[in-house]
């Protein structure tokens, strides 16, 4: 049956010392990554958010995690403009990369997948709200056979449009559903086809997805060709 239910590290690129954010140095703000998650307001890429909402250019650079050069030692006080507030809207990404789809998961996201993606593991979504993975020029995601694509999980809000995901499987230890598994979550699947998934051989539910507690539209998709 198809349905069933029940950054890398290191350093930014040479000449990001040049672009200016609210007098921080795109190098700077690298290295308070991990501070400035909470400080700007939890945005899950600080450059991602200075650029989209305050508008800073960080162009050319990359954020990234752990040291970066020209570390400061404390957090800055000015760098935040007080008469902005923290947006709360949508931020808008494309992605052609697993792991540039895997880190850029969180609230009220829009990611475009811009490439083919081949799947490493099972993207967890966790108590996610109001997240969107599509495509406009109908990109492939592929599992190889080796795992499903995503677990939907405690209370996410999920919308998956203008994709194609071959080759999803569920192991053996987490049977049921090939290409997703949604518990207690809502999703929404438009032109999307789920095609050559599988739940495990032995006991699995849901080829291309199981579903359990949760709210599943399907529209103008097609789910074929999967195994359970």
């Amino acid at each position: 049956d198809d349905v069933a239910g029940s950054d890398d590290g290191g350093s930014s690129p040479s000449g990001c010392t040049s672009n200016d954010c609210y007098g921080q140095t795109c190098d700077e703000i690298a290295a308070w990554e991990d501070d400035t998650y909470a400080y700007y307001g939890g945005y899950p890429d600080t450059c991602l958010s200075l650029e989209s909402n305050w508008g800073c250019d960080c162009s050319g650079c990359e954020c990234v995690n752990g040291t970066g050069t020209n570390a400061p030692t404390t957090m800055p006080t000015t760098s935040s403009p007080t008469s902005t507030p923290v947006p709360t809207g949508e931020l808008k990404r494309d992605v052609s990369t697993f792991a540039e789809l895997t880190r850029s998961i969180a609230d009220n996201m829009e990611l475009n997948v811009v490439a083919d993606i081949k799947f490493e593991h099972a993207i967890t979504i966790n108590a996610v709200r109001n997240l969107k993975i599509f495509s406009d020029n109908a990109s492939t995601l592929d599992a190889g056979y080796n795992t499903r694509f995503f677990e939907v999980l405690s209370g996410s809000d999920v919308a998956l449009r203008g994709l194609s995901m071959v080759g999803g499987h569920a192991s053996s230890g987490d049977p049921h559903g090939g290409c997703l598994k949604i518990e207690d979550s809502t999703l929404h699947l438009q032109n999307t086809n789920l095609t050559g998934c599988s739940a495990s051989n032995s006991n699995g539910n849901g080829g291309a997805l199981h579903a359990t507690a949760s709210n599943v539209l399907v529209e103008s998709s097609v789910l074929g060709e999967n195994d359970a």
